[in-house]
């Protein structure tokens, strides 16, 4: 299916639904989802672990290779869906919200070799530091 044939309404009526058939809910709760969340993340990540950037856009050339990434993707808006589901979080709310919040915070004019996004990066990277 399309992404423009399918809804996050859609998505996450889908989600609930498989987890109520099985009788799951009683184990989905934020903390093992969030936990779902980083541990499929991780499985995604390990797919170009130690590949080099030109590495990881050539195996994605491979339809095996892609097939695998495209279910850790899946794995994760899976648990994405649900946690929504279980905070009472409306997705698309919370994504155009945080979009516009990134649009101020990085305009379109602040490319990577502005001032300002270098003050900014520098500003993140020291913060664990004081």
């Amino acid at each position: 299916m399309k992404d423009s044939e399918v809804s996050l309404g859609k998505i996450r009526e889908s989600v609930s639904d498989f987890i109520a058939e099985r009788n799951w809910e009683e184990k989905q709760n934020p903390k093992n989802i969030a936990g779902s969340i980083v541990i499929e993340a991780a499985e995604l990540y390990e797919h170009f672990q130690w590949a080099s950037l030109d590495e990881a856009l050539d195996r994605m050339k491979d339809p095996v290779f892609k097939e695998k990434v495209r279910m850790e993707i899946a794995d994760i808006m899976f648990y994405l869906a649900d946690m929504a589901n279980r905070c009472n979080i409306e997705l698309g709310d919370a994504f155009y919200e945080k979009l516009k919040r990134l649009d101020e915070k990085y305009p379109a004019s602040m490319g990577l070799d502005s001032e300002r996004y270098h003050a900014i990066k520098e500003d993140y990277r020291n913060r664990g530091k004081k």
